[in-house]
């Protein structure tokens, strides 16, 4: 009767101890790549998540609706600076007013930015943006400039940690 119980009792003690191992594995296998809700923070897609400045003088002229993540409204509508005179038809571009800059893809010399239009409160995201026109974190650029463009449509990104 002894050695029923004992098989039993390490039976229910080895399937215990797997299914803890296979929690503790589950749980460490994901940390860092993907949240709860799914979602993967953009430094781990295209490697970097870094604030920017605009140098004196620059100006970002256009930007389109940018979600905080992919699980929000992909509206397709943009900003563009700019207001044609009156006389002449020159353009007068003093730039979007923006706040919150940040680096999220790094291309070569372009790169794509995230910002808030300060008049609206509205996240955009302008692609192709020279790097030369921002001040930035040398290293963390250099480091995440793989040459390509991420499409973030539907790549499960996240702006939060």
């Amino acid at each position: 009767m002894k050695k029923v119980v004992v098989l039993i009792l390490s039976a229910f003690l080895a399937v215990f101890a797997g299914a803890v191992f296979a929690m503790v594995y589950y749980k460490l296998s994901n940390s860092g790549t993907a949240r709860a809700d799914g979602l993967i923070p953009v430094e781990r897609i295209s490697g970097i998540h870094a604030k920017a400045k605009l140098k004196p003088g620059c100006i970002v002229s256009e930007g389109y609706h940018f979600p905080f993540d992919d699980n929000g409204v992909w509206c397709h509508c943009g900003r563009v600076s700019g207001v044609l005179a009156e006389l002449g038809g020159e353009t007068d571009n003093k730039g979007l007013p923006v706040s919150e800059i940040s680096i999220i893809d790094v291309y070569g010399d372009r790169c794509t930015i995230t910002f808030i239009c300060t008049d609206d409160h509205e996240r955009y995201a302008c692609y192709d943006y020279p790097l030369a026109n921002l001040k930035y974190d040398q290293a963390k650029v250099n480091s995440a400039n793989d040459g390509i463009k991420v499409d973030f449509y539907g790549s499960r990104y996240t702006l939060g940690k």
